[in-house]
């Protein structure tokens, strides 16, 4: 918020950002018994960018619930079942 980063409308800030070198993605534990059971899934899976992973494990990561984990799992799933 604007209070807590003691600012106001208007104030000129600075940023920076550090970008991130890496091309490992730690598989996380609810993932591994899928990529382990489906060998397409597995090779899906190494075929993706760094990126891709990041960007299909964020949702996964950030679930609270296990239904909700499920869910995402199962979407995860999919999305590396079409692929080709």
């Amino acid at each position: 918020t604007l209070k807590r980063a003691e600012v106001d409308v208007g104030d000129i800030a600075t940023m920076s950002f550090e970008i991130v070198q890496t091309s490992e993605v730690a598989v996380p534990s609810e993932l591994s018994p899928l990529l382990s059971k489906y060998r397409k899934l597995a090779k899906n899976w190494e075929k993706l960018t760094p990126g891709q992973k990041r960007t299909l494990l964020v949702p996964l990561e950030k679930a609270k619930s296990t239904e909700t984990k499920n869910k995402r799992l199962q979407f995860i799933r999919r999305v590396l079942s079409a692929k080709d």
